[in-house]
Parts: C-alpha cells; structure tokens; sequence
C-alpha cells in the first residue's frame, strides 16, 4: 500500500466522500494532478474505491455495504476524464462524483492497519430543546468500552435515562458489520465531555482505534488535515 493509497482509504472510514478539488490537498501532497488521477483511477478500477453520484447516496445508504455491491446498479468506474473534473471544482456542493470504501480496499486496509475493533465505538450527541437535561448521547460499541466511557467522560449521567439495547449484528460503519455490540442512549445537562470537562485531548485518544502508520504522515499532511478539521 502507498501512503495516497492509504490517505483516500483513511479518508472513507466512516462516511462517504465527495470528490472534488480540496481532495488533492487531503491525500496528493506531493503527486501532480495528473497522478492523482491516476492514483484515483487505479483504486476505482482494482475495487479498492467504489464511485457513485450524489444522487444515489440513498440507495447506498445502510450498513452491510460491501455484501449489498453485487445488488445496487449505481456503482461506476469513472473514467480518468471524470476525475479529473471532479478534482477541479472548487465547491464540494457542487461535487456529483462520490466515494466509498470498496471491497478489496476494506481487505487492504485491515490487513495492513490491522485495526483494534474491540476498542471501536459510534457516539453521537444532540441538543435537546426544552426544560430538563439539555444534551442526548447515544454510544455504541463493547459493553467493557461502554461502561469506561461512562464512568470516565460521563459522570453528570442523569439518573434514570439511560436506556440500553443489544446490537447484533451491528453495523460498526457502513462497510464493516461485527457480530454484537451494545447501545445506549442517556442525557447530561452538560455537553460532556470536550467542553465542560475539558478533556477533549482525552476524549480523542480514548476513541482511537487504529494507529497512522508513520511511515506515511508526513508533517506538511498532518498540517493539511489539521487545516481541514478546524474548517
């Protein structure tokens, strides 16, 4: 695997992806245009990617992705010429030409980052409009993984919110689907843990899951994703 192999698989984890201009300073430092495409091109046509059109995100939507391919009609092989205009626009709304995880990438990229899911976890949170405990979080993931997220990022838990279920299957991300997994959902009056708690250093390092290879981070990457995240 190269370090732009790796970088567009990276970038398709958890969410799909729209194709367009700011993709070449998200994985192509180094490459000149005309190897991005071909670096694209590539990973489209050997699976590792599977392209579609924004219109179609609906009917990929869901998890078991990679067993549902062989019976969704949208997926393409794009050709280097639509590439090649997906990477000049300049505004993402306006980006038709999306990506997601394929099925020999999955394979690529688990066997070579070898990934811990025991440690994988979804948290999603939400204002909640009215009188009482203003936040709603939703964990899923291990119970073990559960149970110390709470204890340790989430002790203004309100008492007799939570709400659990069990997950099986469950559908880590839209592409990788594991056998069992808890959920539960709870309230705080607080957005715990980043803001109140302050412990957003923390909170990050315990929701990570599988380490960069440092082999393929470069400084001037770390800089392009630092810019991309704070927007």
């Amino acid at each position: 695997m190269t370090k732009y192999q790796y970088r567009l698989l990276d970038s398709c984890l958890e969410g799909y992806v729209p194709l367009f201009q700011r993709r070449l300073k998200d994985f192509a430092l180094g490459l000149t245009r005309e190897q991005a495409v071909s670096v694209l091109s590539q990973m489209f046509l050997n699976a590792e990617l599977l392209a579609f059109r924004r219109v179609d995100v609906p009917k990929v939507a869901g998890g078991d992705l990679l067993e549902r391919v062989k019976d969704l009609d949208c997926f393409f092989v794009p050709s280097p010429k639509e590439i090649e205009l997906a990477l000049s626009i300049e505004d993402g709304a306006e980006c038709e030409l999306t990506y997601a995880m394929g099925p020999r990438g999955a394979e690529i990229w688990e066997e070579f980052v070898k990934p811990d899911w025991d440690r994988y976890m979804l948290v999603e949170s939400q204002l909640i409009e009215g009188s009482g405990p203003r936040y709603e979080h939703e964990l899923q993931g291990p119970r073990e993984r559960i149970d110390q997220a709470l204890a340790q990022f989430f002790p203004d838990c309100v008492l007799g919110t939570e709400h659990w279920r069990i997950l099986s299957p469950w559908h880590a991300t839209y592409w990788k689907t594991l056998p069992t997994a808890v959920g539960v959902t709870f309230r705080t009056h607080a957005h715990a843990p980043a803001v109140i708690l302050n412990l957003k250093g923390e909170w990050v390092r315990f929701l990570e899951w599988h380490e960069d290879p440092e082999e393929f981070i470069e400084p001037d990457w770390r800089r392009a994703q630092c810019r991309w995240w704070e927007g």
